[in-house]
């Protein structure tokens, strides 16, 4: 199979596993309960980490029962992994929180709609209850006691003289309505400082709450990224195609890779709120492999004339092409798990820059001069040379990747490909390689 067909089938693979069903059918049930008008149902909840407030839910109440869909017309609030959301009709802002004054404005109007959704309670007493509904843009609800506002922070565009122009009058409305709600907690905290994002309301809310001697009893802890490092080491196996750079022989060269393997350092960032199934890895690798081609091309040039029908006929050959090349990388790799069990499919888009360190490849390089007349040749010259180097492997080069794989615990087995993406200074990344990796 040539290299041709490696990449179709990768990328055939590669589309296959971004297709969203294999993600959609993901599960990842855990326990928690629902209120229905006071009544309290144990069960299992699917639980997706969700990145914008859930339109619905799915429940069960034993993990071999069948789900039920349930939506904020059917119960009043759910417990889920530590998260609280209730059912409310409220009013949301869709009207913009920022514009790019840099781009080509057009008219934008303030947008709300009033609907019964289902809210994430951020801090929770018998105070001040602070709430979030994201869906495109967020929407906080601030709540004291038997008082329930929606807190507003907006721009919109208005057509003025001809022209339009952004209006920013309500983007700190905001803490005009906190000072009205809560003017207790004004003398100990700068209103001036608070800004319309989850890390700052829900730390102000706390705060309030202790100014006014009421115990916070919930807190949502906000997601943060997770770093794991360490030592990996890959190997495998690569088919890639090179440039020839002597310029009688102008061409291309299929090589095989009797091994290929990397040793480096990798720091994996796991994402927030993507079940750890969103993961970035930067790694700095030093890759070696011997290199080898069973290709054989062969240049012939007419030179000169020796007579009526009498040619004299160059011949080049270069064959028996092998060596060893080594190069340092820097590589940037998002990673997508199909799921996040100890074993998992996944895969790999990214890009690397790398710096040639070492090369040693060399082949057979003969010359032939013979006359050519009425089908009957003669040999003039003969020559053969083993020349290092003729190869372009290129001393940095740019190399983007995308792969499939299957990893256990810490090894994985992948197949990658690194297209060229300048054939002037592209070297030995035209690439499809099957690798084993021990690491993250």
């Amino acid at each position: 199979m040539d290299l041709k067909c490696y990449k179709l089938v990768i990328l055939t693979l590669f589309v296959f596993a971004l297709n969203p069903k294999l993600t959609k059918g993901q599960t990842n049930y855990q326990p928690g309960f629902i209120v229905i008008n006071g009544d309290t149902t144990r069960g299992f909840i699917d639980y997706l980490e969700w990145t914008e407030t859930p339109d619905q839910i799915f429940f069960k109440e034993t993990e071999q029962g069948s789900p039920l869909e349930l939506t904020p017309t059917d119960i009043n609030s759910f417990f889920v992994s530590a998260e609280i959301y209730i059912s409310k009709r409220v009013k949301i802002d869709k009207t913009p929180l920022y514009v790019n004054t840099n781009s080509t404005l057009s008219l934008i109007n303030k947008e709300f709609e009033e609907k019964r959704v289902f809210i994430q309670q951020i801090n929770k007493s018998k105070n001040l209850n602070l709430y979030l509904y994201r869906k495109g843009r967020d929407n906080y609800y601030l709540q004291q006691k038997e008082v329930f506002i929606a807190l507003i922070s907006h721009v919109f565009v208005q057509q003025k003289g001809g022209g339009f122009y952004v209006n920013q009058n309500n983007t700190y409305k905001f803490r005009e309505q906190i000072r009205r709600l809560m003017p207790s907690c004004l003398d100990e905290i700068k209103i001036e400082r608070l800004k319309y994002n989850l890390s700052s309301l829900s730390s102000f809310v706390s705060n309030c709450n202790l100014i006014t001697n009421e115990k916070n009893d919930y807190t949502y802890k906000i997601p943060k990224v997770t770093v794991k490092s360490g030592v990996v080491v890959n190997t495998g196996y690569k088919v890639h195609k090179e440039n020839i750079s002597r310029r009688i022989i102008e061409s291309e060269i299929n090589f095989k890779t009797s091994y290929d393997i990397e040793v480096g350092y990798s720091s994996e960032i796991i994402l927030p709120r993507g079940r750890g199934l969103k993961r970035l890895n930067i790694e700095l690798l030093i890759s070696a492999f011997r290199t080898s081609s069973e290709d054989r091309i062969i240049r012939t040039f007419e030179t000169g004339t020796c007579g009526m029908g009498c040619s004299v006929i160059e011949e080049v050959i270069y064959s028996d092409v092998e060596g060893v090349l080594s190069y340092a990388h820097l590589k940037v790799v998002f990673k997508r798990l199909i799921n996040n069990k100890k074993r998992s499919f996944y895969y790999i888009a990214g890009i690397g820059i790398g710096k040639k360190i070492y090369s040693n490849v060399e082949g057979n390089l003969q010359f032939n001069t013979f006359q050519q007349q009425e089908n009957q040749e003669r040999m003039l010259v003969d020559s053969e040379t083993r020349e290092e180097n003729l190869i372009n492997y290129s001393d940095v080069i740019l190399h983007p990747r995308i792969g499939l794989g299957y990893y256990f615990e810490t090894l994985s087995l992948g197949v990658i490909i690194e297209p060229r993406v300048g054939k002037e200074y592209f070297s030995s990344y035209n690439s499809i390689s099957f690798s084993m990796r021990l690491g993250l």
